[in-house]
Parts: structure tokens; sequence; C-alpha cells
């Protein structure tokens, strides 16, 4: 072997990249992303290389009879058995499942995680409220920097507010707000009443923030408003979009908005979660990036087998 010329260090040989599967179960969809790490120096970048969406609906199990029944069990297990098949041939060496309110508060969530894991082969975590919210954190804070601002998520099952300061959430609660949830039961009011006394204070305490919101619906609102991933809805004009929308049967807002079916009945609910928060965060507009608990699930796989790695 040739020896290295005095002075001159040898080259680097470069790493492979990392593979990764983060799948989110949520109350109204099953989702996996597909990413990768490119390798510099000192650092990586994540590239997302393929997003999948499963519309299941745990949601109707859980906020109707208070259990995930049978007949979705095995679809859920179903499309989990197709996505680990997915991750194995797209050479994924780590894969992280997590499930959010459905299959937390559903009776027999434990038991569904323990079948999942023996027909799927997928190890399936059930996430609080808390560490839900810190995990899509993850894939935001190192987008915005130091920015203060406020973090919503409206899924199917929960809401999740996040005050978030230098990249770290001061204050953060999880609440039974969803679009599925609200599609079949309106909440007590002490829920909404303690939306707002959580904003309450923490309007109290930091005044105005910034509003950045996640969740398919918020995506959605920003899509239909016609902006950009980096441009802000205003307030006034969702309100506009989302009373059209409500005066619509679903039918008719996936024909003329080119909405998907889970899309169009869940819209309107969520919408209404949206208004409130943004009116009692004294938000009047609010920022969308496309980002998600998968995308957070997979900083986190990374972020842990680099320090392994290293």
């Amino acid at each position: 072997m040739p020896k290295t010329p005095p002075g001159r260090s040898r080259p680097r040989a470069s790493r492979q990249p990392l593979r990764c599967a983060a799948i989110d179960t949520g109350s109204n969809a099953v989702r996996m992303l597909l990413a990768r790490t490119v390798e510099r120096d000192n650092s990586s970048e994540i590239v997302k290389e393929a997003f999948i969406r499963f519309p299941l609906r745990l949601g109707e199990d859980t906020f109707t009879t208070g259990r995930i029944g049978p007949k979705t069990q095995k679809r859920l297990i179903a499309v989990l058995r197709g996505f680990r098949a997915l991750a194995a041939a797209y050479g994924a060496k780590y894969l992280r499942a997590c499930a959010t309110s459905a299959l937390r508060e559903a009776r027999n969530g434990s038991a569904v995680t323990r079948a999942v894991r023996r027909h799927a082969g997928v190890a399936l975590e059930i996430l609080n409220g808390r560490e839900e919210a810190r995990l899509i954190l993850a894939g935001f804070a190192p987008q915005l920097g130091n920015r203060g601002f406020l973090y919503v998520d409206i899924g199917g099952g929960s809401t999740e507010i996040s005050l978030v300061q230098r990249g770290r959430a001061v204050a953060s609660r999880s609440f039974r707000l969803g679009a599925v949830r609200l599609l079949h039961r309106e909440p007590p009011a002490r829920v909404w009443e303690g939306v707002e006394n959580f904003l309450a204070k923490l309007r109290r305490r930091y005044g105005s923030f910034h509003g950045v919101g996640s969740g398919g619906s918020i995506g959605k609102v920003r899509d239909l408003l016609g902006l950009g991933t980096d441009e802000p809805f205003q307030l006034a004009d969702a309100r506009k979009l989302l009373k059209r929308l409500a005066q619509l049967s679903p039918e008719e807002r996936m024909s003329r908005y080119d909405l998907k079916p889970d899309r169009a009945d869940g819209i309107v609910p969520a919408g209404r979660i949206l208004l409130f928060v943004m009116k009692e965060a004294g938000l009047k507009e609010m920022l969308a990036p496309p980002l998600s608990l998968a995308d957070g699930l997979a900083r986190e796989i990374f972020y842990r087998a680099r320090r392994r790695r290293n």
C-alpha cells in the first residue's frame, strides 16, 4: 500500500448515507416518510425521498366506541405490514413507528400494539401528548432558528399547542380537540375553555408571538388560499375560505376543491379549531411549512444513529 506523502493527510473515506422509515399512525391517516442523510465533513443533511399516506381513520372507532374494532385492526396490520415491506425495499436501516391520540385513548390500545408487533413485525409506540408535541417541534425548530413562535398542530384526535423560544418549548399542552373527534362528538365546554385559558396565560406572560401551524388541514387551508409553503396565511382570509367550505357538502368540497374524501369532511371541524386558536392567541397570520410528526421522527432517528456511529 503506498505511503501518504509527508505533510499530507490521507483523504477521509466518505460515509454511506443512513436510510430510515418514520411512521406516524394518526387518528385520520397512517403516514410513512422515507428519508436518507447526505453526509458532509462535520454535518449531515436529511433528504426526504418519499411520503406515503393511507387514510385509515382509527379515530372513528376510538371516538365513537372507545375501542379499535377487529376490522380496523386487520386493516392497520395490513397497512403496517405493507409499509414495513416498502421500508425494507428502500433499504432503511432504521424504522420507528409511533401512534397518537386514537390509540392513546383506545381501551384496547395496548392489545392492538401487541397484535401489530406479532402480525406486522412493527413495534408501534404510543406517544403521550407532550412527547408528540416535542417530536413535531424537532422537525420545526431547526428551520426557524431562534425565532419565538406559537406552534399549533391540529390532528384527527388532538391539538398540540406549544410556545417555542430559542428552539425550545417553554410551555406545551395537548388538548382533546381534533377533526375526526369533532365529526362524531362535540367536546365538553371545559375542553374549549382549557385552550382559551392556556392561551390567555401565554399572552399575559409573553405578549404577542408569531404563529406556526402543522397538520394536513392547516396545510390544505394554505394551499386553497394559493400560497407557497413560506408564505403565511391571514386569519381573515382563512375565515372567509372556511365559511365557504362550511356551506358545501363533503361531496361538493371534493368536486369544487379537489379534496380527498377524508379531507373533505375533516377540514371544516379542523378549521373551527384553527380559527378559535388564532383568535384566542391574537394571531393575525400563520405560517404553515410542510413538516409533520414523521419529520421529527426521522430527525431524531438520524440524530441518535449518528451519535452511536461517532
